[in-house]
């Protein structure tokens, strides 16, 4: 009776170790999987940073760029402002001359 519950206790000790072995390779799995992970994680995000460096650069370039052209826009909104102004001014001026010289005319 003792051998039968010492092979028992035998068996159950190799399939309680043997439990223990696959858990401890799945963590190791698991582990290995994460600090792969990790890894890529850790690279993507270093390039998605040098991107996002330049994208801020351009867009910054860009934003001088539109400023510049605004200033440039308003500029010749008011010399296109000016001229009207000015056209306006000779438009009157020729239309009082041609109606002078038809009243004198009559």
């Amino acid at each position: 009776m003792e051998t039968i519950n010492n092979a028992l206790i035998l068996r159950l000790e190799k399939s309680v170790n043997d439990g223990f072995d696959k858990i401890s390779d799945m963590l190791d799995s698991i582990d290995s999987r994460l600090r792969t992970v990790e890894t890529k994680t850790e690279r993507i995000s270093g390039e998605y940073e040098v991107r996002m460096t330049s994208t801020e650069k351009k867009a910054e370039k860009n934003g001088d760029s539109v400023s510049e052209l605004k200033e440039k826009v308003q500029g010749l909104t008011d010399r296109v402002n000016l001229i009207m102004w000015v056209g306006g001014i000779a438009g009157t001026i020729v239309i009082g001359y041609i109606i002078g010289g038809l009243l004198g005319l009559l």
